[in-house]
């Protein structure tokens, strides 16, 4: 496909968002220093006013460009995304999290796939944390459909916050992008159905750390949740909300079976303990799903953001660092 940017602009550009310091990012920033194709990646670093004092010289060694944005108030992350799409100098563009670490080959793995042609891509999603039964919960309820090589080639949707996508496919209307951004899956699903060019990268491997305490992720869950119902449901009339609110019992059944089955995939065996939370871990997850749809988004997105940064918090224990840059001995238990 013919590029129609200059011949020195950066092949992809790198979105980054943090809620205080640019030390937040610390992590992030030392997977993406090691890409095998930094030298051609733009990283667009947007947070809170004082992140415009941050000393950027070492990245901007690191990277072919740097960029820094502030926004006044940073409390919803889609807004932060949305104002980086906008400042972006490649042509494809990648949305990233503070808790999740891209392998080397990982940029250079999605931009062949958007070379290639595709619309957007998902990476192979990896748990970086599998210290508990409630982090393996999260990360299947989260990022099942990505988690092995043998998924489907050909997508209908795409892992929230860590897909590449070409720039001009993403929507150009300032009003629609933020709540696009806010939870992409149910937009991706409607571009899907239009045609739009999805595919699955298992050469991108990421990294994600997931919550391991069960008290913190039933709020995420519920909010999750409710984001993903008010989003779903954005332009549906007042019945099919209501309609969609009563099948609740249908979409506990369903996700339950849909989980499961992922998890034998990844594991044939799971614990007696895992079969206990699974159910209360998504029904959280489902009451929030049916609140979206009944009463819209509310301050989910704004409980949701501040959740979001800081995941050693969440961890159990284990330090939210890139796990294929520390010593064998070290690294924590991965899902396969």
């Amino acid at each position: 496909m013919p590029s129609s940017n200059p011949p020195d602009a950066p092949r992809l550009s790198v979105i980054c968002i943090t809620p205080d310091r640019i030390e937040t990012l610390t992590g992030l920033l030392a997977a993406l220093r090691a890409q095998t194709i930094a030298q051609q990646l733009e990283v667009i670093i947007v947070g809170p006013p004082r992140l415009a004092a941050s000393d950027l010289g070492e990245l901007r060694q690191s990277f072919q460009q740097v960029a820094c944005a502030t926004l006044e108030w940073l409390f919803v992350n889609a807004a932060a995304r949305a104002m980086a799409v906008g400042l972006a100098g490649a042509e494809h563009i990648v949305f990233t999290e503070d808790h999740c670490f891209p392998e080397p080959e990982w940029a250079e793995s999605l931009l062949a796939a958007l070379d290639a042609g595709a619309d957007g891509v998902a990476p192979l999603m990896v748990s970086a944390n599998s210290n508990t039964v409630v982090a393996d919960i999260n990360f299947l309820l989260e990022y099942a459909p990505w988690a092995t090589a043998a998924a489907e080639h050909q997508q209908t949707h795409l892992p929230g916050h860590n897909s590449a996508y070409r720039r001009a496919f993403l929507p150009a209307d300032p009003d629609e992008l933020p709540a696009v951004l806010t939870l992409e899956s149910p937009w991706l699903w409607q571009q899907a159905a239009r045609g739009a060019h999805l595919v699955f990268e298992p050469r991108a491997r990421s990294h994600h750390f997931n919550f391991a305490l069960l008290g913190p992720s039933l709020p995420l869950r519920f909010h999750g949740g409710r984001i993903f119902g008010a989003s779903r449901a954005r332009n549906w009339p007042l019945a099919k909300r209501l309609l969609a609110a009563l099948a609740l019992p249908l979409i506990i059944a369903l996700r339950w079976s849909r989980t499961l089955a992922a998890a034998r995939q990844l594991a044939p065996k799971r614990s007696a303990k895992f079969h206990l939370l699974l159910p209360l871990v998504l029904g959280f997850d489902s009451l929030g799903e049916a609140a979206g749809y009944l009463c819209g988004i509310d301050t989910a997105a704004l409980r949701v953001s501040a959740l979001e940064f800081h995941r050693a918090r969440f961890t159990a224990g284990i330090a939210v660092t890139p796990p294929f840059v520390l010593p064998a001995a070290s690294r924590p238990a991965t899902s396969p």
